[in-house]
């Protein structure tokens, strides 16, 4: 079995995924109603990664609903209620997009090798005292 030619197209999508231009969530960006993988930063640090048959949608209406689990663990993380947790996701964060037809995989990948702290792999590493220091978002 050939393991090592998967393995290695799907480290050169995540590195086109990290080398794509960076966009912010104060702007609307109309070339994302697209099947891709995405990658959000709080400053410098990679804290979600993510996929969708829509990034627009995923990015524009779940991840910045007041309610929804993103703006609740930044909430978490910085002790902010949840509409000050989007202002501070709007003006703090910033992400990046990789259309790519292996959206589910390179997200499973990416989430394995880069290990962000929202993502629920690792969400527990954010709740505990010594995963808190080593998985915090801050810059």
């Amino acid at each position: 079995m050939d393991i090592e030619h998967p393995i290695v197209e799907m480290k050169n999508e995540l590195q086109k995924l990290l080398d794509s231009k960076f966009r912010y969530f104060n702007k609307k960006y109309d070339d994302l109603k697209v099947s891709g993988v995405y990658v959000i930063y709080d400053g410098e640090k990679i804290i979600y990664i993510g996929e969708g048959d829509n990034v627009y949608r995923r990015i524009y209406r779940d991840h910045l609903d007041e309610d929804g689990a993103l703006i609740n663990k930044i909430g978490w993380t910085y002790r902010l209620e949840n509409s000050s947790a989007r202002r501070y996701l709007i003006k703090n964060c910033k992400f990046q997009v990789l259309k790519t037809k292996f959206r589910v995989r390179l997200e499973h990948f990416a989430i394995g090798v880069i290990n962000p702290v929202y993502n629920d792999g690792s969400k527990h590493k954010a709740n505990d005292k010594e995963g808190a220091k080593e998985h915090d978002p801050r810059p």
